[in-house]
């Protein structure tokens, strides 16, 4: 029989994330992207928030050459526990641990709604604009990762991106991230982090098992693909989005089953 690589679900990578971002603390006011933005330009005392503006833009088109990622239209939610894992040091990061350490649980979740309530689809840079100049290797860079996010790779055992990540690299509301249009520089990055053991804050170890399967050419072709890719429009309305996992002090609750409280929040419009 030929070989199957492991399928991961859906529905089982969000339980596990949802169940790690719902241990959030309660009694904190609705997120709001107009507070965020106070935060990101460091606005308040706490000069490190600063480093927001200083390496993500006001916009969040991030910083290709220095190798900081794109937050702009991303969702709220996976913004929301980035930020909670860095504070945690779950994931481990010499630049971001300090930053998010310095917030707090309300200015963690504004930051997080305004950078998701940003429009990636608009004029400035994009990851396809930090990638080289085409040629034949970059062609075929290109075309191995789109075979990679379409089928994967069985013969390393290496499962579609698209089966988490969604067609095109669009992610899937409320928890899995968009790819597309990420800086290239920063995928591979993070691929390598994960290849190597440096990364956490990956739910189930799901990541981490298909990094170390990837060889180097596939992790340059994955991130070359999603890269090259147009941007998804914003896929989150931010503010329901996190209110989905994370409880509020009127009470929601991740629900026994996994499933967030409520109606799922973040489908494109």
């Amino acid at each position: 029989m030929p070989y199957r690589p492991p399928r991961v679900t859906v529905a089982g990578l969000l339980l596990a994330v949802a169940t790690g971002v719902a241990g959030a603390q309660s009694g904190t006011a609705p997120a709001d992207p107009g507070r965020g933005r106070g935060v990101v330009v460091g606005a308040g005392p706490g000069g490190q928030r600063q480093a927001c503006l200083a390496c993500h833009g006001l916009e969040g088109r991030g910083d290709p050459a220095a190798g900081f990622p794109r937050l702009d239209g991303q969702m709220a939610t996976y913004l929301y526990k980035a930020l909670a894992d860095y504070a945690s040091g779950v994931r481990p990061n010499e630049i971001m641990t300090p930053i998010a350490k310095a917030l707090t649980e309300q200015q963690r979740r504004d930051v997080a709604v305004h950078y998701a309530t940003q429009d990636p689809t608009g004029p400035g840079p994009t990851g396809a604009a930090a990638r080289p100049a085409g040629g034949p290797e970059d062609y075929g860079l290109v075309q191995r990762g789109a075979v990679l996010s379409s089928i994967g790779a069985a013969e390393h055992g290496v499962q579609a991106c698209q089966n988490c990540h969604g067609p095109d690299g669009a992610g899937l509301a409320p928890l899995v991230p968009a790819l597309a249009g990420q800086h290239e520089g920063y995928l591979r990055g993070q691929l390598q982090a994960w290849k190597a053991g440096r990364r956490g804050g990956d739910p189930a170890g799901v990541m981490a098992g298909i990094a170390r399967r990837m060889d180097d050419r596939d992790v340059s072709a994955a991130a070359r693909y999603f890269a090259s890719l147009p941007p998804a429009p914003r896929s989150v309305s931010g503010v329901a989005a996190i209110t989905a996992v994370v409880p509020e002090a009127a009470g929601n609750r991740t629900a026994a089953s996994g499933a967030p409280a409520g109606q799922r929040q973040g489908d494109r419009p």
